[in-house]
């Protein structure tokens, strides 16, 4: 190989490893920022082959794109009516602004530990602000957990944006726990308000009860008044049609309506096992023995 054969082979070999050096692949789950000398030399490059300036003057800065998750440990805090409470907060968040992000806070431990701090001022201060009973209440729509969140969200996403290019995408408090030394207090007071309930549940229920007894006795009282009108006006019915009867019978036999009278006024007057002597020639034995005279003039007078 001639001399000038090998320097241009020499050349060309230098051209791709100076080409593969400046070779750069991203991930997926990565943002690149190029750097030359050290400082930030341009845009993010997403992810895919790119080419910066070779080593040892270039090179590239990776920041993961993906979010993250953020667990800050229970922190004691107080409520607006001096209550004590142990909260657990939870937040995702990601890198949206990668420069900004590599000159202010510059890996993802440094920004989660200013997140947990931006968190927890906010979280203190939103607790400052709210009763006890907005984070734990037996009353319906009394908790605002969730509303207290988004505040907390919205506050530490806001300051992580401008301060080192991070986005807080969602933030919830996980759980509330009481101090030790307060639980006690705590229960007993919840134990009271759970007995209160139940008082105010038997008294209601008593009263309902005692309602319902009432409106039975109302509503017996009133059937009991018709079933008695309803058997007066039957039993009016029944002796206007008796006295209809007798007096229809009378008209077609007034003797034989004699002589039945007659026999019903005996019952009523002799009673059951009573003897008495009669004369055979007697009105009543005749009425007895020869029935109503023909023409209505015979029986019993």
């Amino acid at each position: 190989m001639t001399g000038p054969a090998k320097k241009l082979l020499l050349a060309a070999a230098a051209l791709a490893a100076l080409l593969l050096d400046s070779l750069v692949v991203v991930d997926e789950t990565e943002i690149a920022v190029p750097t030359f000398f050290g400082r930030l030399s341009g845009a993010a490059l997403g992810p895919g082959p790119h080419l910066v300036a070779p080593r040892p003057a270039g090179g590239v800065l990776r920041v993961d794109r993906r979010r993250l998750l953020l667990r800050i440990p229970p922190t004691e805090f107080l409520t607006s009516d001096k209550k004590n409470l142990l909260l657990d907060l939870a937040a995702v968040w990601r890198v949206t602004d990668p420069a900004l992000f590599l000159q202010r806070a510059g890996s993802l431990a440094a920004a989660e530990s200013r997140l947990v701090d931006l968190s927890l001022a906010a979280l203190g201060a939103a607790a400052g602000r709210s009763p006890s009973e907005a984070f734990f209440s037996s009353q319906p729509g009394a908790v605002r957990i969730t509303h207290l969140a988004d505040e907390v969200r919205g506050q530490v996403d806001a300051a992580a944006r401008t301060g080192f290019g991070v986005e807080v995408t969602a933030a919830w408090i996980t759980q509330v726990h009481f101090p030790w030394q307060n639980r006690e207090s705590i229960v007993a007071r919840m134990r009271a308000e759970r007995d209160r309930i139940a008082r105010r549940l038997r008294s209601e229920g008593e009263e309902a009860g005692q309602k319902i007894e009432a409106e039975a006795d109302e509503a017996r009282r009133t059937l009991l008044a018709e079933a008695r009108r309803e058997a007066e006006v039957t039993k009016g019915r029944g002796e206007a049609e008796a006295a209809r009867l007798y007096a229809e019978a009378w008209r077609t036999d007034p003797a034989l309506w004699e002589f039945v009278r007659s026999m019903n006024a005996y019952e009523r007057i002799v009673g059951e096992g009573t003897t008495f002597f009669l004369d055979a020639e007697g009105p009543v034995m005749r009425g007895l023995l020869e029935g109503p005279s023909p023409g209505g003039k015979g029986g019993v007078r």
